[in-house]
């Protein structure tokens, strides 16, 4: 029997050629009650909500069913409502789609990659499980610090020690029940990625990105914007890649389907989200803006590195977010200290470990080890020194974690190497600072 997928629309009719539209790999149902919809998800694989089901813009309901099954919800927003799609992301929403005339055609891949995404946990949950065996190492070591107190050593380190402790053992205990839902990579940028790695030109990309509602919407948008307001409208995704340029295009593309990964309905973790966004899309434009002054070919890979060098930062968040609802570990100065020096410890590690589940290459992997600090590489390739620099630049203008000293930056391997001399990096900042900003209007 085919998976069932809940259509959750108040218009009947509607609600019926959705259905109809997915009938050849699911069995829709159709549902207009809200009152229906709790004893129907249990042995749904995913539920497709209209904004139109409840007075609340399908919110309340959102946040009902993901209380009581671990399935993915699709939300369908009008095309006039963008703060629906933002809220609806943020609250726990698997995707959404803009109702256009043939939105149903996305529907049945949408569904399809938001069900792997939330099936496609296993090889990040194996390298976190390495969390119960330094929980049990640690649980030693509290001990012998809780002795060393009684003996007259000051107590912070325990309570340093317990909050960290603590993180630790949520992870490996959220592991064990088999309850941590892990970021997927979005399914769109995978196949965008796969496309760049072939001979292609304008059309075949702007095939593919028509395929997404999301990225679609967010291309014609700008490429409609004021600074075109002397321009015909674009009305079509092929025309809106012509004129922002491929390369931008592609960039536009790959921040809208990343976002997602940065939402949370855990209020206490969005800041923490929010600001690791920031951070990587900084270090994108940063490692763009350094690889075009040295010389450096390939201006799409390296933003896609600089947008994901973080990537075990992010999973970790993700992780934390889930098992702390009420943000406690985070709780505090003394707590956020022990939780960033947490996420330091474990970032690598986890990061490579998602990245190689998300398919990518050793190249991409070499960048999550050593984009943060240079040590244990004898020969770091210049990829990885841009990447290194573009970090340090991006913290260095107040977007990430604060540099050791203020003149990290200015002395660091990776700039002597790729800037010898007293280059001033200053035009360079102020360049990044400004790309930032403009990529921050877009996407609000």
């Amino acid at each position: 029997m085919s998976p069932t997928v809940i259509i959750a629309n108040r218009n009947l009719r509607e609600g019926k050629a959705v259905a109809a539209a997915l009938s050849s790999a699911y069995n829709a149902r159709p549902v207009t009650d809200v009152q229906a919809l709790p004893a129907l998800v249990e042995n749904a694989v995913a539920v497709v909500l209209d904004t139109n089901f409840s007075e609340a813009q399908g919110i309340d309901v959102l946040m009902d069913v993901l209380g009581r099954a671990q399935i993915p919800v699709l939300m369908v927003t009008p095309d006039d409502q963008p703060a629906c799609a933002v809220e609806a992301m943020r609250c726990g929403a698997a995707g959404y789609l803009v109702k256009t005339v043939s939105y149903t055609e996305l529907l049945p891949t949408a569904i399809q990659d938001a069900i792997q995404r939330l099936r496609s946990n296993d090889a990040l949950k194996r390298e976190l499980a390495e969390l119960r065996k330094r929980n049990a190492a640690l649980e030693a070591e509290i001990k012998d610090v809780r002795i060393k107190a009684s003996l007259g050593v000051t107590g912070s380190l325990v309570a340093n020690g317990d909050a960290q402790a603590r993180m630790e053992e949520i992870i490996a205990e959220r592991i064990r029940s088999g309850t941590l839902q892990l970021p997927a990579y979005p399914g769109i940028a995978i196949k965008l990625r796969q496309l760049l790695q072939m001979d292609v030109g304008i059309s075949e990309v702007a095939q593919l990105l028509a395929q997404d509602a999301a990225v679609s919407a967010k291309l014609l948008r700008v490429a409609n914007a004021a600074q075109y307001a002397n321009l015909r409208p674009v009305e079509f995704v092929e025309g809106a890649v012509s004129r922002l340029g491929l390369a931008t295009a592609c960039n536009v593309a790959e921040m809208v389907a990343n976002r997602s990964l940065y939402s949370s309905r855990n209020a206490a973790y969005r800041g923490v989200l929010d600001e690791l966004w920031l951070h990587s899309i900084t270090v994108a434009h940063a490692s763009v803006a350094i690889a075009q002054r040295v010389g450096k070919p390939s201006a799409q890979s390296m933003f896609s590195m600089g947008l994901l060098h973080d990537s075990g930062r992010l999973a970790l968040n993700q992780a934390m977010a889930q098992a702390d609802p009420e943000g406690k570990c985070i709780e505090g100065e003394e707590n956020r200290k022990a939780f960033f020096r947490f996420l330091r410890k474990y970032n690598v590690g986890c990061g490579v470990s998602l990245m190689r589940r998300w398919g990518f290459d050793d190249e991409y992997l070499d960048v999550v080890r050593y984009n943060f600090d240079l040590k244990g590489i004898e020969k770091p390739t210049r990829t990885i020194m841009i990447v290194n620099l573009a970090n340090l630049m991006a913290r260095a203008m107040g977007y990430g974690v604060p540099l050791d000293s203020p003149d990290e930056l200015d002395k660091s391997p990776a700039k002597g190497f790729l800037f010898p001399g007293d280059s001033d990096l200053t035009p360079l900042v102020d360049e990044v600072r400004a790309a930032v900003e403009h990529t921050r209007k877009m996407l609000a």
